[in-house]
């Protein structure tokens, strides 16, 4: 959530707005690879405002006017010339009254973000399955295969490497598609699925058991790996992939009559070697 503290003028709130909260190029926080901006809140609710905020909507606003109907909301004072105290001529200057505004981005990641901006890696899950799984300082922090997989593809995507803990994921917006992560692809029953291991403030490292450690180098690009020949193929439960210290793994699955242990809640504890899911 970031509130706007400092005055800005109409034109800037509007360029604001566009730059960072409708663009779609801001896709940590987008939904279908589009940005979305919505209406929330109490004076929304009193005015009937729901859904997307349009830019003519939002430039309305941001003029003091009601976005729908364009009624003045809140009065100008325009600038005017008179005479002053001694005579010589004065021209005051234009008052515009403003809004208090907040702007949140929602807590929801884009898969596109996710996988590093490949739209077309990202297509297969889209409406299908996925968990998070925190691993914390003090957990176990090797990776195990869910299920059985040949391996198709390995990205290594730079980025920053805020902590992961539940208050920070909290806060963060997009903070899963923002992170250093190591993306690896497989083939398996369920069809393509994947597991994002998520970096983190102290993880010095991520590394695989068919390539070793991926990072240290970081050299500040997009690295990709394809596995056409001589694929890795590993069983459910074998090792695959460890962290140095805790941080986050995400699975991805595609949509299918797939359905994770009703067990499961946030917070929970999960054990290796425990059921996560089955194929209804």
């Amino acid at each position: 959530m970031l509130t706007i503290s400092k005055p800005l003028s109409a034109s800037q709130a509007r360029t604001y707005h566009a730059r960072e909260f409708a663009s779609e190029k801001q896709n940590y926080w987008s939904r279908d690879q589009q940005g979305h901006s919505e209406w929330q809140g109490r004076l929304a609710g009193q005015w009937k405002l729901s859904g997307a905020v349009e830019a003519e909507h939002f430039a309305r606003l941001s003029e003091g006017q009601h976005p729908r109907t364009e009624e003045q909301l809140v009065r100008h004072r325009v600038s005017r010339t008179y005479a002053g105290k001694f005579g010589k001529e004065v021209t005051s200057t234009e008052h515009r009254a403003g809004w208090d505004a907040t702007f949140s981005a929602p807590k929801s990641v884009s898969l596109t973000a996710l996988v590093g901006g490949d739209g077309a890696l990202a297509m297969p899950f889209n409406g299908g399955h996925f968990a998070t799984l925190y691993l914390s300082p003090k957990d176990y922090h090797r990776i195990h295969m869910p299920c059985a997989g040949t391996l198709r593809r390995m990205i290594h995507v730079p980025g920053e490497l805020f902590s992961v803990n539940p208050a920070t994921a909290r806060g963060v917006p997009g903070l899963f598609a923002r992170n250093e992560r190591v993306i690896c692809v497989f083939d398996g029953e369920p069809g393509p699925w994947a597991l994002v291991l998520v970096g983190a403030t102290i993880v010095g490292s991520m590394a695989t058991v068919w390539h070793g450690v991926v990072n240290p180098p970081r050299p500040g690009k997009v690295r990709d790996w394809r596995y056409d020949d001589a694929a890795p193929r590993l069983a459910q439960g074998e090792e695959m992939g460890r962290f140095l210290l805790g941080s986050t793994v995400v699975l991805l699955f595609p949509p299918g009559p797939l359905s994770f242990n009703p067990t499961w809640a946030p917070g929970r504890e999960i054990r290796m070697g425990e059921a996560m899911a089955a194929r209804a």
